[in-house]
Parts: structure tokens; C-alpha cells; sequence
């Protein structure tokens, strides 16, 4: 069995936090490109402001169908009513009932084979573990060690931020199978049945 993240993964949040950096911070993206994960880096905002930014990219209004990462709609549908698997989402976001709403209106499946929990980015390794899955697909790569350590097969979904690798851990990013995007993503499906 395979599971998923949905910021970064399934759910485009890229978009939102540009706009919300923008409009309520005052921040533009330079080169309209989020290089990375440390946000603070990125837009010069303190702890403080980054945990508001995120507050604020995560509330409910932003969870609407058109944010989708383009294939994910497809893919999704497929793993469920072709493959018969159950649609498990692993996230860090807390208000899990937001997001199994939102799977529910993005995607035409039986809302009963769609299952969300919550774990900090750290603990997900044990989580999966607990839930006996075999795959995990994020865009974060930190999220990916705890993963691995777990006994998880990690998968990468490559996004802008994580395609620069830190020098310091590259040793443990030729370990994770890197799914370019959703049509990949069918195609590894596909091929572990």
C-alpha cells in the first residue's frame, strides 16, 4: 500500500504561499521560485511570521478543487477505482476533516476509501509504520529520512524547492526514487501492481 502527503504533493500550496506572502507580508518570491524549504530564508520573515504565513496558507478557503497538482485528480482515481486501494493521506496539517472534505469534492471516488491522518513531518515514518504501508510519496525531503528509517520505501515528488540538494545530506537523496510528477507517479504505480 501506498501513501501520500497532500501539501507539496497532491495539493499545489506553492501558489498559495506566494500570495499570502505577498498580500499579507509584503513579501514577493524572488524569481517567483520558492528555492527551498526554510521559509524564513526565502522571505526574511521571523519565526513568528513564518508560523502565521502557515496559519494562514492552511485555512480551509484555500482547499478547493482547482488546486490540485495537475495529474493528481487522475492518478488518484485511478489507485482507487482501478487498483482498489484505499486513499491514505498522511499531512501535517491538524484539521484532518478539512482535508478529507476536500478529497472528497476534488475526486471521484467512494468517500469511505479515503482515509487522513495527522502526523508532524518527524514522526511520519512511525505513522506509516503503524498503518503497514509500503511507499510514501512527499516533496519533503526531511519528512522522507524518518521514512526510510521506518522501513517505508520513501518517494520524493519533485517540486521547485527541492531540487537543489544540501551538500550535507546528498548521500541520503540518491537513496529516494524521485517521482517527476503525477504521470510518473501512474507509471510507478503501474509498475509495483
Amino acid at each position: 500500500m501506498i501513501g501520500f502527503d497532500l501539501d507539496g504533493t497532491i495539493y499545489h500550496m506553492s501558489p498559495v504561499i506566494k500570495y499570502v506572502a505577498k498580500v499579507y507580508f509584503g513579501k514577493d518570491t524572488p524569481n517567483g521560485i520558492i528555492p527551498g524549504y526554510n521559509l524564513s530564508e526565502v522571505y526574511g520573515l521571523t519565526e513568528a511570521q513564518i508560523r502565521e504565513l502557515i496559519i494562514k496558507c492552511q485555512e480551509e478557503k484555500w482547499l478547493t478543487p482547482d488546486r490540485l497538482i495537475p495529474g493528481a485528480k487522475e492518478v488518484l482515481e485511478y489507485l482507487v477505482n482501478h487498483q482498489g486501494e484505499p486513499l491514505i493521506i498522511v499531512t501535517a496539517r491538524t484539521q484532518t476533516d478539512w482535508v478529507k472534505n476536500f478529497l472528497e469534492v476534488s475526486l471521484d471516488v467512494d468517500p469511505r476509501k479515503i482515509s487522513v491522518f495527522h502526523s508532524r513531518s518527524i514522526n511520519k515514518g512511525e505513522c506509516l509504520y503503524k498503518l503497514g504501508l509500503e511507499y510514501f510519496l512527499d516533496d519533503y525531503w526531511e519528512a522522507l529520512l524518518s521514512v526510510q528509517q521506518h522501513g517505508v520505501q520513501p518517494l520524493l515528488f519533485e517540486q521547485e524547492w527541492n531540487l537543489k540538494l544540501p551538500s550535507d545530506r546528498s548521500h541520503a537523496f540518491q537513496m529516494f526514487e524521485r517521482i517527476k510528477d503525477w504521470d510518473h507517479m501512474k507509471d510507478f504505480l503501474v509498475k509495483v501492481g
